[in-house]
């Protein structure tokens, strides 16, 4: 929904969807969040596995922080 301009967006930035696929996306989000007590998730790279992957899914992008997190689980 948006032209890919930027790496990351928040949701308050203006939406620009230049695909079909985006444009629908986008209504569909309209007609979700018309609705009492909905909301909406973006999301990006949500599964799959690549060698070639610009970036980790989030699946992957998770568990990489948390390897990293100096938050150690005491059991």
């Amino acid at each position: 929904m948006f032209e890919g301009e930027k790496e990351c967006y928040s949701e308050s930035d203006s939406t620009n969807p230049i695909s079909y696929y985006g444009k629908s996306k986008l209504l569909s989000e309209q007609v979700a969040l018309s609705v009492g007590n909905s909301v909406v998730i973006r999301t990006s790279l949500v599964y799959g596995y690549s060698e070639n992957l610009s970036r980790l899914n989030f699946p992957l992008w998770l568990i990489e922080k948390l390897k990293k997190s100096k938050i150690r689980h005491h059991g």
